[in-house]
Parts: C-alpha cells; sequence; structure tokens
C-alpha cells in the first residue's frame, strides 16, 4: 500500500512586501544611477548637445577660418585651435585653458583678461595683441611673436617664452613675469652696453640684433640662445655656457669665443688648436679626441668630462684647469703646466706625463701621482709593492732596484724602461710593453708575462722560476 504525502505548502509574499522590495532597490540603486548618468552626460552626451560657440569646450578647429568673430566669454578650453586663423577677433574673458594654439594666427586679437593657463601657444602669432590682465600661467608660449603686444597687468608665473620675440612687448609693474623673462625683455627693450649679466640664465632667450657689446656674460647660461645678428664684440664670456647657442656670420663675437662656440657645436677630431687661447673658457664635455693643443692657452679652462683622447698637449698651460672626470687616455702631456690643476677621476692611462708641472695644489689619483714622480724624480730602488700602475706609461723609466713585489703592470708602458735588478716576484704583467727594457738581474719569479712584448729586451741573469712567459719566448733559459 502506498502512502501518499502532502506537498509542501507554498508560502507566498503579499504585494505590499515586494512594494517595500522594490522601493528599497530602487533607493540603494539610485545614486549608483545618478553618478553613471553624470559622467555619461560630462564625457559623452555633453557633446552632443553642445552649441559652438558659445561652448566649444574641446572642439576641434584646428586651421579654421575664425578671423574678426566674437569670442567674448565662450568657452573654448581643451579646443584643438592649431593654425586657426583668429587675427581681429575678440577673445576678451575666453575660457582657454590648456588650449592647443600653436601656429595660431591671433595678430591684433583681444585677448583682455582671457583664461590662458596651460595654453599652448608655440610658433602662434601675437604681434599687437592686446593680453591685458590675460591669465597666462605655465602657458608654453615657445617662438611665439609677442612684438607690441600688450601684455600689462598680464600674470605669466611660470610661463615659457624660449624663443619668443618680446621687441616693444608692453609690460607694467602689474605684469607678473618670472624674473629670467623680466630680464630678457630688459635687454630687448631697454639696451645697454656693457651689462652686467654675470651668471645670468638667458637659455633659450630670443635675442637677435641684441646689442651686448661689452657686457659681462661671465658664467652665463647662453644654451639654445638665440644670438643670430648680436653684437657681443669685447664681450666677457669667461665660462659662459655656449652649446646649442644659435649664431651666424653676422654675430659680432671676438675670435676666442667663436673658437670655443665651434668646438662645442662643430664636433670633429683632430682639431688643429696649437696656441689656441682657450683661457677661462667652458669646454665642459668637449670633444676634443686626437686634438692639437700644442702650447695652448688652458689657463683656469672648465674641461670636466671632455673627451681628450690622445690629444696633443705638449707646452699647454693647464695651470688651475678642472678637469674632472676628463679622458686623456694616450694624451701627451710632456711638459704641460698642471699646477694647480684639477684632475680628480681623470683617466690617464698611458698618458705621457714627462716633464709636466705639477705641484701640491695638483689634485689627482694617488696612483697617477706615484706614476709622475717615477718619470721626473725616478723610482730606482723605490718600494712599489702591490702598487697599481695598470696602463701607466712607464717607459724609459729608471726603476733599477725598485721592490714591485706584487705589483700590477698590465698592460703598461715599460718600453726601454731600467728593471735592473728590480723585484718583480708576482707581479702581473699581462700585454705590458717590455720591448728593449733592461730586465738584468730582475727576479720575475711566479711573475704573469702573458702577451707581455719582449722583443729587445736584456734578460741576462733574471731569475724567471715560476713565470707565465709570452709564447713568443717560452724557450727562455731560466736562471737556477
Amino acid at each position: 500500500m502506498v502512502t501518499m504525502m502532502n506537498p509542501s505548502p507554498r508560502i507566498t509574499i503579499s504585494d505590499p512586501t515586494r512594494r517595500n522590495r522594490f522601493w528599497l532597490l530602487l533607493l540603494i540603486a539610485t545614486p549608483g544611477i545618478l553618478v553613471i548618468a553624470y559622467f555619461a552626460y560630462v564625457l559623452y552626451l555633453r557633446n552632443l548637445f553642445a552649441t559652438c560657440p558659445p561652448d566649444c569646450r574641446r572642439a576641434d578647429l584646428a586651421g579654421a577660418e575664425l578671423a574678426n568673430i566674437d569670442w567674448a566669454g565662450h568657452d573654448l578650453s581643451e579646443a584643438d585651435l592649431r593654425n586657426a586663423h583668429l587675427q581681429n577677433s575678440t577673445l576678451a574673458q575666453a575660457n582657454l585653458v590648456f588650449t592647443n594654439l600653436t601656429g595660431a594666427n591671433l595678430q591684433n586679437a583681444n585677448l583682455q583678461n582671457a583664461h590662458l593657463r596651460g595654453a599652448l601657444l608655440a610658433d602662434a602669432n601675437l604681434a599687437q595683441a592686446d593680453l591685458r590682465g590675460a591669465q597666462l600661467n605655465g602657458a608654453r608660449l615657445f617662438n611665439a611673436n609677442l612684438t607690441q603686444a600688450d601684455l600689462r597687468g598680464a600674470l605669466a608665473k611660470a610661463a615659457d617664452f624660449s624663443g619668443a620675440q618680446l621687441t616693444e612687448m608692453r609690460i607694467d609693474d602689474e605684469t607678473f613675469l618670472d624674473a629670467k623673462w623680466r630680464l630678457v625683455w630688459h635687454i630687448v627693450n631697454e639696451p645697454d652696453a656693457a651689462r652686467d649679466l654675470h651668471d645670468a640664465d638667458l637659455s633659450g632667450a630670443y635675442l637677435e640684433n641684441v646689442n651686448l657689446a661689452r657686457a659681462n656674460l661671465q658664467r652665463a647660461n647662453l644654451t639654445q640662445t638665440n644670438l643670430v645678428g648680436a653684437n657681443l664684440s669685447s664681450a666677457n664670456l669667461e665660462y659662459a655656457l655656449l652649446l646649442q647657442t644659435v649664431v651666424d656670420d653676422s654675430t659680432q663675437l671676438d675670435a676666442r669665443w667663436r673658437l670655443v662656440w665651434e668646438i662645442l657645436n662643430q664636433v670633429r677630431a683632430e682639431r688643429a688648436l696649437a696656441n689656441a687661447n682657450l683661457s677661462r673658457a667652458n669646454l665642459h664635455a668637449a670633444f676634443l679626441r686626437d686634438a692639437d693643443l700644442t702650447a695652448a692657452d688652458l689657463r683656469d679652462a672648465l674641461l670636466t668630462e671632455a673627451d681628450l683622447r690622445r690629444a696633443q698637449l705638449q707646452d699647454a698651460n693647464l695651470a688651475g684647469a678642472d678637469l674632472t672626470e676628463a679622458n686623456l687616455r694616450g694624451a701627451d702631456l710632456h711638459n704641460a703646466d698642471l699646477r694647480a690643476a684639477n684632475l680628480s677621476g681623470v683617466d690617464l692611462s698611458l698618458a705621457n706625463l714627462r716633464g709636466a708641472q705639477v705641484d701640491a695644489n695638483t689634485v689627482m689619483l694617488s696612483s697617477w701621482r706615484t706614476v709622475w714622480e717615477i718619470l721626473n724624480e725616478g723610482g730606482a730602488e723605490h718600494d712599489f709593492s702591490q702598487r697599481v700602475f695598470d696602463y701607466a706609461d712607464l717607459a724609459g723609466a729608471d726603476l733599477h732596484g725598485a721592490n714591485l713585489t706584487g705589483a700590477h703592470l698590465s698592460h703598461a708602458n715599460l718600453a726601454n724602461a731600467n728593471l735592473s735588478a728590480a723585484n718583480l716576484q708576482n707581479a702581473t704583467l699581462t700585454a705590458a710593453n717590455l720591448q728593449g727594457a733592461d730586465l738584468t738581474d730582475a727576479n720575475l719569479t711566479n711573475a704573469d708575462l702573458r702577451r707581455a712584448q719582449l722583443e729587445g729586451a736584456k734578460l741576462d741573469g733574471a731569475i724567471l722560476a715560476g713565470a707565465i712567459l709570452p709564447e713568443n719566448v717560452a724557450g727562455t733559459t731560466k736562471s737556477p
């Protein structure tokens, strides 16, 4: 007999309960719906329903013919107005925040009290434009033409006027210009021969045809400064930075400083600079590889990080020069004056220091000073055990009887050096040049001479027990 089970009773939700749940869910979801709707409007729908003008935010108006139109008070923020024709237009109190006006023609435009914060005005023509009271903070005016523009009362904090023409531009005490650009304005509009501009930052300034004769530009930054047609005759350009400075044949520049400019901006190796006057010149990072600087005047010159590899500096005057981190590898400094020179971190590998003048004020690594001492004061019978002379030019040095136990002389130039009776036990002489060297009675026990050049070397009586010899002299008879 089968027993029938009664189904479970169904639970029903009353209509009022359903309604309450609906309104609760709607209440919870409403803020999210409103937020989504707001952003949809701001990012998309607003542009569909907006009309330009007056609302031209982010509008694409590049190259548009908009001359003589009244845009006063209109919103053109973040709009693309590249190469737009806006001459004689009225843009008073217009919102041009972050607007791209690159190459736009705004000649004679009325921009009184316009909001141009962060606007891009590169190559724009603002000649005779009325910018009184305009907000130009952070605007970029690269190469803009502001000839006869009126900026009285304008605010241009952190605005960049690099390459901008400021001739006859009107400003007053209420105009806010960064100190750099106010100085440039004074130079352009208030000519003053013999002006004191020492340490001035004039980088990127447009100074075409400006009179700077006899001006003091010592240590001035003239990087990318436009000096075409400018008069700098008899100007003091000691330590001035002339890298990427724009000059041409019409620029009046003393021969000494034009040469410095050429070295920095017309890079080439093997430059002929014998007897050149480069004293107190700023030659930071200059490319002077293989240059002939014989007897050149480089007193107090700034040669930090300069490339002077294999340069001919015989008899050059480098007294007081700053050569920090310069590369003088293979340079010939024979009879050069290095008194009070700063050679911190300088690479003097295989450099010739014979006859060079060094004093207590010369700053150089102790290893290179020792090399200088050996060459110029002799190193016979001195103790140089464990010293590092890798890549040192010690050709012809007198090291007879010297203690060079464990010394490092890899790739050193010891050609024709006197190493007779020297103790070179455990010394590292890999790839050293020992051609013609006198090693008579030298102790080379366990010395490493792999790849060393020994052509013409005198090894009579030398102790070679355990020495690692180059292949070309592998059969050399060792002394007992």
